[in-house]
């Protein structure tokens, strides 16, 4: 486990709000598979953060899904649509990243936006409120 905890955990609560305001670059120069890439790694480093709360730190991407949805989820502490939301932006980014001739637009980004902004902000109070 990492030494410092609470360092670390603000320091991806950080991370994850840096990354989330490189997307407006991005949207202005019209590159919506990169916007795509980091509003996944935004929503990525808040969950990072919230596993690392309970000393939970996978491997994987999916193994990090799977842990947020079985810790946070299934448990009803945070909403089920952040669960679709993060599940959402893994496969979108795989899609981008990996996949062939796959395309973003603007409309399919912006909601996304707006959705990851209000996800991070939610668990950075959670974590706030809960363990720091």
């Amino acid at each position: 486990m990492i030494k410092d905890k609470k360092t670390y955990v603000q320091y991806l609560l950080q991370k994850s709000q840096d990354t989330l305001n490189n997307v407006n670059i991005l949207l202005e120069k019209r590159l919506y598979n990169f916007a795509i890439n980091r509003l996944y790694y935004s929503a990525f480093y808040s969950v990072q953060a919230l596993l690392s709360c309970i000393d939970l730190l996978p491997k994987t991407h999916k193994g990090l899904l799977i842990a947020f949805n079985k810790n946070f989820i299934v448990t009803e502490i945070l909403p089920k649509g952040f669960y679709d939301l993060y599940a959402g932006l893994l496969n979108d980014r795989q899609e981008t990243d990996y996949g062939d001739l796959v395309q973003f637009k603007e409309t399919d980004v912006i909601p996304f936006l707006e959705q990851t902004d209000k996800f991070i902000k939610y668990i950075e109070e959670y974590i706030l409120k809960n363990y720091l």
